[in-house]
């Protein structure tokens, strides 16, 4: 079931994924995904408007939560394009649905510091 949750389409096709009823929709990443001359802005209104089409047609009562990534990982460490988590959290405010934030990227760092991190006295 994770494989399903994942947006890369090569574990996908590698493994007859995603299973039911995981549904996917636009992936904040601008250089993949806007169009010529989109605005980020834009483009998040784009994600935006196809996550509420894809609950809409889905009916929002199936639709038990919206899993993403704060911070992408998959093709670089990419921030979300501007006022895109504003424009989502709208979205799943309409329809009633859950928000779970995948945070793996935004620990990466923390745990190599404090693991790497020593204390030198220093007179």
């Amino acid at each position: 079931m994770a494989g399903s949750l994942t947006g890369l389409e090569r574990f996908h096709k590698s493994f007859d994924l995603p299973l039911g009823p995981v549904l996917h929709t636009h992936a904040p990443h601008y250089f993949w995904g806007a169009e010529k001359n989109m605005s980020e802005y834009e483009y998040s209104k784009k994600c935006a408007d196809a996550l509420n089409s894809l609950i809409e047609s889905e009916g929002p009562d199936t639709v038990a939560a919206f899993i993403a990534e704060p911070v992408m990982g998959t093709g670089g460490v990419v921030p979300p394009t501007e006022g895109y988590w504003g424009l989502i959290q709208k979205v799943l405010n309409k329809h009633d649905v859950l928000l779970i934030a995948d945070e793996v990227v935004c620990g990466f760092g923390r745990s190599v510091v404090a693991a790497n991190y020593r204390c030198d006295i220093v007179d």
